[in-house]
């Protein structure tokens, strides 16, 4: 089966909610049966496992107001 996904293994993706806009690296994919994808990232020694929503192929400019 094939499946079409936003972002492939092996790309440089960054997360919509981290101030420092850090690279990281997806290493796997997770399919569910919605129809849904899980991709695994990781940066550094920092493993995680986030939704595509909180992912972006650009680095952002993220201001924050105090």
């Amino acid at each position: 089966m094939i499946f079409k996904t936003a972002y492939q293994v092996g790309q440089i993706v960054y997360l919509v909610t981290d101030l420092d806009q850090l690279p990281r690296l997806i290493t796997g994919i997770i399919s569910y049966i919605d129809g849904s994808f899980q991709y695994q990232i990781k940066y550094a020694e920092s493993c995680s496992f986030v939704f595509e929503q909180e992912l972006t192929g650009e680095r952002q400019q993220i201001n924050v107001f105090e």
